[in-house]
C-alpha cells in the first residue's frame, strides 16, 4: 500500500470486532512506527498494548467508574474550550456522528450509552496505549506522540485494521496503573483501540443498523521499560520465551534502540 492510500483511506473508527488482534499484526505496525520522527531525536514514547482480558478488565472499570460519577482526573489538561472555527468542526462531529447513528438530540440515554462504549474502546480486543515518562516536557513530548500515534494510525490501516484516537481511555489514568504498575510514574496521553471495523453485523449496538454502520465506520474528521529483568535482542526472542504473557505486551525502546 502506497503512503498516499493510507492516508486517505484512514477513519477515525467507533465501531470494531471483537476478533483478537494476531500478534504478528501488532508487532509489525510497532516496528514501523517505532521510525517516527521526534524532537532532537528523544523519542519519549513508550508503548504499552493491552488486548485479551486484559482489555476486558480495562473496559468494565472505566464504565464503572464513570457510572460513580466519578470526576475526570486526566495525566494533561483536557481542552475545555476552543475558537470559534475549531469549536464548529468539533461541534459539527458530534452533530453528524449522532445523526448517523440515529440517536436523538433528547434521546439522553442513548447518548450516555454512547459515551460508555467509549470507555469499552468501541469494542475493540486491544488498545494501544502511548506513554511519557513523568518528568518530560508536555508540549514537545505531546507533539512526538501526535507523531508516533498517527504513523501508528497508517501502519495499521496496511494492515487492514483500524483506530482512533480515544481521550475517553485518558479520563481515569490510574485505573490503567492499577492494572500495568510499570505506568506507575508516567503520563498517559493517549490510546488507540485497533481491530478490522465493524462493516456488516446488523445491530451492533442498540439503534444502529447496517446502513448506518457502514457511515459511522467510515466517518472522515477534519484535518517500555517492561516488567521482565532479563534481556532480549529482539522482540520474536522475547515471544518465544514469554508466551504466558497473554494479555499484555510491553516494548522497550530504550532496550530495543528504539
Amino acid at each position: 500500500m502506497k503512503l498516499n492510500d493510507a492516508v486517505l483511506s484512514r477513519r477515525s473508527i467507533r465501531a470494531f470486532l471483537p476478533d483478537p488482534v494476531p500478534r504478528e499484526k501488532i508487532i509489525k505496525i510497532l516496528e514501523i512506527a517505532r521510525w517516527a520522527p521526534s524532537w532532537g531525536n528523544i523519542q519519549p514514547w513508550e508503548i504499552v498494548v493491552a488486548d485479551g482480558e486484559k482489555t476486558k478488565l480495562l473496559a468494565e472499570a472505566f464504565v464503572d467508574e464513570s457510572k460513580k460519577g466519578i470526576s475526570l482526573r486526566p495525566d494533561i489538561n483536557m481542552p475545555v474550550d476552543y475558537p470559534a472555527i475549531h469549536k464548529e468542526r468539533y461541534v459539527s462531529l458530534g452533530r453528524t456522528l449522532f445523526t448517523e447513528m440515529g440517536i436523538a438530540r433528547e434521546d439522553k440515554q442513548a447518548r450516555i450509552e454512547h459515551y460508555l462504549n467509549m470507555y469499552r474502546f468501541f469494542g475493540a480486543p486491544a488498545v494501544i496505549y502511548l506513554t511519557i515518562d513523568g518528568g518530560l516536557n508536555e508540549p514537545y513530548a505531546c507533539l512526538d506522540i501526535g507523531s508516533i500515534g498517527t504513523t501508528i494510525c497508517y501502519a495499521a490501516v496496511q494492515e487492514g485494521l483500524g483506530t482512533i484516537y480515544l481521550a475517553a481511555s485518558m479520563h481515569y489514568p490510574y485505573i490503567a496503573k492499577k492494572s500495568f504498575i510499570y505506568l506507575k510514574q508516567r503520563k498517559l496521553l493517549s490510546a488507540l483501540p485497533l481491530e478490522r471495523p465493524i462493516q456488516k453485523h446488523r445491530q451492533a449496538f442498540s439503534g444502529v443498523n447496517e446502513s448506518l454502520w457502514k457511515k459511522l465506520c467510515v466517518l472522515p474528521i477534519n484535518p517500555l521499560r517492561p516488567l521482565f529483568h532479563e534481556s532480549y535482542e529482539t522482540i520474536e526472542e522475547f515471544f518465544r520465551n514469554n508466551n504466558h504473557y497473554s494479555h499484555v505486551i510491553l516494548y522497550c525502546y530504550e532496550r530495543f534502540g528504539w
